[in-house]
Order: structure tokens, then C-alpha cells, then sequence
């Protein structure tokens, strides 16, 4: 939009500066909402915001982490639902902006990718403010607080680094673009009666009353008690570990080395380092690791030797990678659950955020196959 602010968004006090404003979706959508809710109720959208924990935070029991951190950041939950039945379409809806090529921040070559991980846990519903602060503050502060969508980008007191996002599409939770965006994004998850009453916590200005701790007690009690491990380095370093014992087992492969490899990147994928400086070390014991393995493949072949020697080959791992290994898992009767599987193909995809900004490796990188369009 030019000349000024949109008259619509000027009258209602709220600001925005995304896709979904400038293509003017907004507007049907707003003057949908003014005929159930007056404009002085509306005006208060200006100091909330919406935040979606996805499922990854839930499944690697991170949400009451994720909690904290906001609270630390002076970020008050004004309401707080978690959403145990939903449909792929919200998710599309969700991020209908996104989808389409003329938005320059779109995911369109991905979608089939990102999508997936809405499906294996529920999410968390958040709207937040700012006490004490201005129109449009608290959208401003929690993304601040949240870090860029890849973890390999984030300063390490960014939410998404200290809470070990583990890549692009798998980092922990999706915020609104600004009031009317947090607004649409709420409602497709929660009904409007439960949006009014969170603006009625407001006072009008910056002040405000926070989500009852009972409720909210009562909302995190349903979420599901099983963990899942996040950390792609911990989970490559489990699948290899399974092939390992796969290939003794066909004798295929000697004990040592490759046992003390394995050790080796486990303890460096456990550690508390920040993300960037485990995933150098991990990547170093890596190329050790493919040589060791290079000069049994001179002697011997087999599929699980393969997907073992494509795993080591850290500066060459990308969709086809991940896409072959699930194969020979298959193909072997080797347990992979589908959390795996999709953590293994979306770093495998992402990789590339790591990789851009490091020195090239012993052996030429091929360059990531990207989509048209995709969001870097």
C-alpha cells in the first residue's frame, strides 16, 4: 500500500505490515468481525499478538521451557488453549499467504514437506501482551524474542537457539505477522467468544489481566506425556548407530573403529554448546568418519553400507540423502518412526542453512535442490 495508512487499519488504530494487509485481504475479514464485535473492543488487538506452539515443542515437552522464556521477556499469556483435534486445512489456512509465488516469503516448493509435522501432535493456542507498553510492542518483542526461522541464524539468547529448534520448518512455534494477522490466525483454532474474552482482559490501554493460572493449569494437564527427541544431531547419530549394529550383525562391519566414532558424535551431539559450534565439531568427526568408512566400501558393498556411507558424508546430505536412507531402513526391517523420518528429511532439506556460511569441505558440495520459490 502507498500514501499513508490504509483508512480501514487507521480508524481501528491497528498497524500491519505483512502480505496478507498489502494484497488488502484484511479487509473482508475486518468488516466481517465489526459486525460481532464493536470497534472499541477491536481497537485492543493492538496490543496482543498470536503465537501457535507446534508440535514439535509438544512433543519434546518444551512448552512450559517455551512459557518461560516469553514470561522473561515480559510477555504476559492473556490466553492460552490447546488444540487436540485439528484438520490439515486450518494448517493450510494457517499459512495461506505463504503459498502462493507472489509473495516473496512463500513456502509453496515445501508445503508437502512443512505441512507434515502438523499432523503427529497438537498444538498450543497463545495470544500475548505487552504490560505497560505500546500499540504493536508485543508483536515487535516476541520477534525478538523468537530468533529467525532457522536455528542456524539465531543469536544463542533467542528462543529458538536456548530451546534447540531443531531446522526451518521444525523450530517451535509460528507467530502472527501483526494485530489483524494474530486476530484471523487465532480464529481458525479458537472461537470468537474466547477471543473476546481475552480482549476483555485488556483495560483498554497497555494493561491487563492474565490468563487465570488455574485455566491454564487445566489446558497444559491434556497434553499428551511422551518425548521425542528434536535434535537432528542426536537422531542422525541414532540412526547411525542402528545401521552400525545392522552391519555388525551381517559382519559386514569390524567393531572399531566406527563404535568409537560413534561415541565420539554422541557425546558431541549431547552437549550443551550452541547449536552452530555442536554442528561444526559434529561435522568434523563426520568427514572422519566417511573416510574410515570409504576404505571398507573399496572391499565390500550393501545397501545399509551405503545409507551408512551417505549419512557420514555430512556436507552431502539433502532430500535425496534422507529420501535413500528411509529406503534402506525399509528395505531392512529397521525401525524408523515417522517423527524420524520427517526430522531426517527436513534438516536433510534445510542443511543448507548450516552449510552456506561454512568453508567448503574435503569433497565438493553439491548445491541443495530448492524448489522455486522456496523461503530461504
Amino acid at each position: 500500500m502507498n500514501g499513508g495508512p490504509e483508512p480501514l487499519l487507521a480508524r481501528l488504530g491497528l498497524e500491519e505490515s505483512s502480505y496478507f494487509v498489502a494484497q488488502g485481504y484484511h479487509r473482508p475479514f475486518l468488516d466481517a468481525l465489526l459486525q460481532e464485535v464493536p470497534e472499541a473492543e477491536l481497537r485492543r488487538l493492538a496490543h496482543l499478538t498470536f503465537a501457535l506452539l507446534k508440535p514439535d515443542t509438544v512433543l519434546s515437552a518444551r512448552v512450559r521451557p517455551a512459557l518461560a522464556l516469553l514470561a522473561q521477556a515480559g510477555l504476559e499469556v492473556v490466553d492460552l488453549g490447546v488444540c487436540l483435534s485439528t484438520h490439515p486445512r486450518q494448517f493450510e489456512e494457517l499459512y495461506k499467504t505463504n503459498l502462493t509465488v507472489y509473495n516473496q516469503q512463500n513456502m509453496v516448493g515445501a508445503w508437502w514437506l512443512n505441512h507434515q509435522i502438523y499432523e503427529l501432535a497438537p498444538v498450543v493456542t497463545l495470544l500475548l501482551a505487552l504490560p505497560g507498553e505500546g500499540a504493536g510492542d508485543a508483536q515487535r518483542r516476541l520477534a525478538a524474542v523468537k530468533g529467525p526461522s532457522s536455528p542456524y541464524l539465531c543469536q544463542p539468547d533467542q528462543l529458538r537457539a536456548r530451546l534447540e529448534a531443531s531446522n526451518r520448518s521444525i523450530n517451535l512455534l509460528h507467530t502472527a505477522d501483526g494485530p489483524v494477522s494474530s486476530a484471523r490466525e487465532y480464529l481458525l483454532f479458537q472461537p470468537l467468544s474466547r477471543l473476546r474474552e481475552a480482549l476483555a482482559r485488556l483495560d483498554g490501554g497497555s494493561g491487563c489481566r492474565p490468563f487465570p493460572a488455574s485455566r491454564l493449569e487445566a489446558e497444559l494437564a491434556t497434553l499428551p506425556g511422551a518425548f521425542v527427541e528434536t535434535d537432528f544431531l542426536r537422531v542422525l547419530t541414532t540412526l547411525k548407530a542402528r545401521l552400525h549394529k545392522a552391519l555388525l550383525e551381517q559382519g559386514a562391519l569390524a567393531e572399531e573403529p566406527q563404535a568409537s566414532s560413534l561415541r565420539e558424535q554422541a557425546a558431541v551431539a549431547a552437549g550443551g554448546e550452541p547449536l552452530l559450534e555442536r554442528t561444526r565439531a559434529y561435522r568434523e568427526l563426520s568427514h572422519r568418519e566417511l573416510a574410515s568408512l570409504g576404505q571398507l566400501a573399496r572391499t565390500a558393498s550393501c545397501p545399509l553400507l551405503e545409507a551408512a556411507l551417505s549419512l557420514a558424508d555430512f556436507d552431502h546430505l539433502d532430500l535425496a540423502v534422507a529420501r535413500s536412507t528411509v529406503a534402506a531402513f525399509r528395505g531392512a526391517g529397521l525401525y524408523l518412526s515417522a517423527w524420524e523420518q520427517l526430522l531426517l528429511e527436513t534438516s536433510c532439506y534445510y542443511l543448507d542453512d548450516f552449510l552456506a556460511g561454512e568453508p567448503a569441505g574435503p569433497s565438493p558440495r553439491r548445491s541443495v535442490d530448492r524448489a522455486p520459490g522456496m523461503r530461504r
